[in-house]
């Protein structure tokens, strides 16, 4: 496994041990993949706001 669990390690564990290691494993991807999408909603916001900010001055002039 990526986190540095050998296969015959992980198989020796009892439930509640794998499901920790799931979980940290899966929470480690989830804030790796993160700052990409708070960049993403950052663009998409941004986009949203200059387009509504520019039909907000066409309709003031």
């Amino acid at each position: 496994m990526g986190n540095g669990i050998s296969k015959e390690t992980f198989e020796k564990m009892d439930a509640d041990s794998k499901l920790n290691v799931l979980f940290d494993y899966v929470h480690e991807i989830y804030r790796k993949q993160r700052p990409i999408a708070d960049k993403l909603m950052t663009l998409l916001g941004g986009a949203i706001g200059g387009f509504i900010a520019t039909l907000g001055m066409k309709f003031i002039k």
